[in-house]
């Protein structure tokens, strides 16, 4: 499969590498919830302290019409998306996505703003926002694959983590017993 979840992985058997990017994801995102007229931005907040438009400067929105503008806007849309973005490829935006996510409630037009500038880094930087491995030797079969009884040739597994580059996934869920289910996805040895 070349694309799951809006992720596009390109697995390249020739190379031994797996790259996994958002690049559609972002550039649909663009369209919808960018306006024509903004100018593009290369870094997802302002460092200047003195700007009104600074992190440090938000608060909630501060009066009744600024509320009022807020409602047209689909705040809570754009941030989903990006944070959708951000958990799947794009570990550089977490710390926009953290602050950003506060003021869900009652944004103010400079969260909005602040919001725009995010989607305008992952836009500008699509391309670059591609994660890649590369596998330099063969995969190890994690023990209890086949200590578990359930593999009837270990051989073919071997073969099948060889050509996937040991792409598995654990998980730690139950069906018995109450227990707190997660999930991790496992690549050449190393956590996605």
């Amino acid at each position: 499969c070349d694309k799951f979840v809006g992720i596009t992985v390109d697995h390249n058997h020739k190379e031994r590498s797996l790259s996994f990017s958002q690049i559609p994801f972002i550039e649909k995102a663009h369209a919808k919830f960018m306006p024509k007229d903004r100018a593009a931005v290369d870094i997802p907040a302002l460092h200047d302290r003195k700007n009104a438009r600074h992190y440090s400067k938000f608060t909630t929105a501060p009066s009744e019409s600024q509320r009022m503008s807020m409602r047209e806007l689909p705040y809570l849309a754009l941030y989903a998306t990006l944070l959708f973005a951000n958990v799947m490829t794009l570990p550089s935006i977490t710390y926009n996505m953290s602050f950003l996510g506060q003021f869900m409630q009652d944004p103010s037009p400079d969260q909005w703003e602040a919001l725009l500038d995010v989607l305008s880094y992952c836009y500008s930087t699509r391309k670059q926002n591609v994660i890649r491995y590369q596998m330099v030797s063969e995969p190890t079969v994690p023990k209890p694959f086949y200590r578990s009884g359930q593999v009837n040739d270990l051989n073919a597994l071997l073969k099948s983590f060889s050509e996937n580059m040991g792409l598995h996934g654990w998980a730690d869920g139950s069906w018995l017993l109450r227990s707190v289910i997660g999930y991790i996805v496992m690549c050449n040895g190393a956590a996605l």
